[in-house]
């Protein structure tokens, strides 16, 4: 911190308090203010619009937590690649640590059967720009979409119009890595499957096409029924990590294709 930056307070209050966030913010800033008149010999310029450093502080009931926000005024989700934006977008920070959890960095050949916009390939091509990406969704809008959206991020994937029940004709069995996907919830996206045959035709072809110790990967409100047919089919449970996804609590689950034998 030096006397020339300038600088800003954003407070986040959770419960019950007498003061409102602009309060603990102002009394934060001023704080910041005295300590720089006692080091510099001067007060430092306030910024609300482009501060140099943001002051982060978090009220929760009595617990008081200040920090400096490395992220800045802009989110961190927000990516300039999106031309088109799908309805029920996957938050791309999200996408991000699914391919991270798979170790993308180690695949090869990775498939999203059902990948909407493409926001999950096209944030596993940024990290390991080696892969071969394939993107499939049943809507051909979506796919046309997802073309525009990687075309914007610069980055090759392919990306075919195919119904889930039909992927395995596409591709030799075995021959992906990992399967990163996000199924639809059956909220704001329908699938014209219900939930229960959606998740287990997903989870049959992806026994099909991973090959041995191949990772599948996916986002799910319906953690128990996953893993109940991720079990069936042989797989075991790697991670399962507990998130708040568009208000709706979901899992990512982790699970290794541990061998090729089915039992459905």
């Amino acid at each position: 911190m030096s006397p020339w930056m300038s600088f800003m307070v954003r407070t986040l209050r959770v419960g019950q308090h007498e003061l409102s966030s602009i309060d603990f913010s102002n009394i934060v800033g001023n704080l910041i203010q005295n300590y720089a008149l006692q080091k510099f010999g001067r007060n430092i310029r306030v910024s609300l619009s482009d501060p140099d450093i943001i002051f982060y502080l978090e009220v929760r009931g009595p617990i008081f937590r200040l920090g400096v926000d490395l992220t800045g005024l802009n989110a961190l989700h927000r990516r300039t690649y999106r031309a088109y934006l799908h309805p029920s977008a996957l938050n791309p920070l999200i996408a991000y640590a699914m391919c991270k959890l798979s170790e993308i960095n180690q695949k090869r050949h990775v498939l999203d059967p059902m990948c909407g916009s493409g926001t999950i390939l096209i944030e596993g091509k940024i990290i390991n720009p080696e892969i071969d990406a394939w993107g499939l969704d049943i809507n051909p809008r979506h796919i046309e979409g997802a073309r525009q959206n990687a075309k914007k991020a610069n980055l090759n994937i392919k990306f075919e119009t195919c119904d889930l029940a039909d992927i395995d004709q596409l591709f030799q069995p075995g021959y992906f890595d990992a399967i990163i996907v996000n199924p639809p919830f059956g909220l704001r996206e329908k699938s014209i499957y219900n939930i229960p045959t959606l998740y287990n035709l997903l989870i049959e072809k992806s026994k099909l096409l991973l090959n041995q110790n191949g990772t599948l990967c996916l986002l799910t409100p319906k953690k128990k029924l996953v893993i109940k047919i991720l079990r069936a089919y042989n797989f075991i449970i790697k991670k399962i990590l507990t998130i708040n996804h568009g208000g709706l609590t979901s899992h990512i689950i982790v699970a290794i294709n541990q061998d090729k034998t089915l039992k459905a």
